[in-house]
């Protein structure tokens, strides 16, 4: 898998280096960025984006990802990179999503995201990260509501000078946690690692005739329809985010995997999994509205088989994304205590969130009073 996306990356950085070099949409270095320090932020990816900083890249930093929300999803996406000496100091990857309400159109607002970013070659530098995002909001324009998230797994000292960039840009920083399952030591220790609850609704669901299949392309329906009828039951918008063929297309079938489980040929939930690097997650998962009984434990099966098959691909660590540090209801605490069973350390990270400058923090206090109106 992980040779996989290799060669996807490498057979992408070979299509750029063929197309004229990017287009600066602005360079610029703004006033409160270091002395010296140039920034620019593009539309086009630069060939060499990918080489920065290396494996430890996130992949929602990478330009995979960067090119599947600009041709699928029609995201402008902006590349942020601080040069200083000839040599690459950061960078950051966002992309505009227009926010679909008709208030949101009257104002032309649109939410700005990035995730895991800025990249820093020093995870102390604070001038370096506020000179990337005063550019990076520069060239989006406004109004602008604002939603990033700090690398917290291989450079989580950045997440450090996040609450000087949100007093510097007056924005508002949360906090959200992950689990992160270290793989390293082969599925048996795993196993003994997760909490004996885990360990005997896997064995039951098993015992109980449940099974776990991969789903191909060909099954793509089925899935995107058991995902509509989870969210639409459950309250919720579909994702941005999700398995689609051209998805696949842009990763190679073996960078997402689908995992599904059945009993007697019924699909109940299926919970993709992205690889990258050392590391994999879930994302999009859904399952069948209305499950009581034993198959509400269908979930334990699916994650138990992705680590399985994360530990026979030598992948590292396996991220449960998606945790509140202090859950408000009663279904955030019951994602805690889930993802808390099965042995990963409990890592918060904070995100920043909010309008940018006067126009942008009013329409977020409205966003606030009218939620369902403009979220």
């Amino acid at each position: 898998m992980i040779r996989a996306i290799n060669r996807q990356v490498s057979s992408v950085r070979k299509n750029a280096m063929k197309q004229q070099e990017s287009k600066a949409v602005t360079g610029v270095s703004p006033d409160n960025s270091p002395e010296g320090a140039g920034v620019q932020v593009l539309e086009q990816c630069p060939v060499w984006w990918d080489e920065y900083p290396g494996k430890n890249r996130s992949f929602y930093q990478c330009s995979l990802w960067g090119q599947y929300l600009k041709e699928s999803k029609g995201c402008r996406t902006f590349y942020c990179y601080s040069e200083s000496d000839g040599k690459i100091k950061g960078t950051l990857l966002a992309y505009l999503m227009p926010i679909e309400s008709p208030l949101a159109k009257i104002f032309k607002l649109n939410k700005l995201y990035w995730h895991q970013g800025p990249l820093l070659a020093d995870t102390a530098d604070f001038d370096t990260a506020n000179a990337l995002l005063a550019a990076l909001f520069n060239a989006a324009g406004g109004p602008l509501l604002v939603n990033g998230s700090s690398p917290y797994i291989d450079q989580k000292e950045v997440g450090e000078l996040y609450p000087g960039l949100s007093e510097k840009f007056k924005l508002k920083m949360n906090k959200w946690a992950t689990f992160l399952v270290d793989l390293t030591g082969g599925d048996e220790k795993v196993w003994l690692n997760l909490l004996p609850d885990a360990r005997r609704l896997v064995s039951r669901m098993r015992e109980s005739g449940y099974e776990v299949r991969f789903i191909g392309r060909n099954d793509l329906a089925t899935y995107l329809d058991l995902l509509q009828r989870y969210r639409k039951s459950a309250g919720l918008a579909m994702p941005p985010f999700y398995p689609t063929n051209e998805l696949l297309d842009q990763l190679d079938d073996d960078a997402v995997l689908l995992p599904g489980v059945y009993i007697d040929d019924r699909l109940c939930a299926v919970s993709p999994v992205l690889f990258h690097g050392d590391t994999c997650t879930f994302f999009a998962a859904a399952q069948e509205p209305g499950l009581t009984g034993r198959e509400r434990s269908v979930s334990y099966l699916l994650h138990w088989s992705i680590m399985e098959a994360a530990c026979r691909c030598k992948i590292k660590s396996y991220d449960l994304a998606g945790v509140a540090p202090a859950p408000a209801t009663a279904k955030e605490e019951g994602i805690k205590r889930f993802k808390g069973k099965w042995g990963g350390r409990y890592l918060e990270y904070p995100v920043l969130d909010g309008g940018v400058g006067i126009m942008g923090r009013c329409l977020d206090i409205l966003r606030l009073i009218f939620r369902k109106t403009i979220k």
